[in-house]
């Protein structure tokens, strides 16, 4: 017998769902140019590329979000 089961959530949504809602490039941007990375990895920004188009190019729908709840039973 478990002692705990796991529950996983998951949300899903639209690329220009994300832009619209969740999106804020300058602000993020600027934080970014606060660490020591900054133009030093090539995951780190300043991009060579437009990234909202890159974004809008796939269309496709995209997980979000995704977290697990722990419930243990106490007997």
């Amino acid at each position: 017998m478990s002692i705990y089961t796991v529950e996983n959530f998951t949300s899903d949504i639209t690329v220009e769902g994300y832009i619209a809602e969740f999106r804020d490039e300058p602000h993020f941007l600027e934080l970014c140019k606060q660490c020591t990375n900054y133009g030093k990895s090539w995951g780190c920004p300043p991009f060579d590329f437009d990234t909202e188009s890159f974004l809008r190019q796939s269309g496709k729908t995209h997980e979000l979000k995704r977290f697990n709840k722990v419930v243990y039973q106490i007997s």
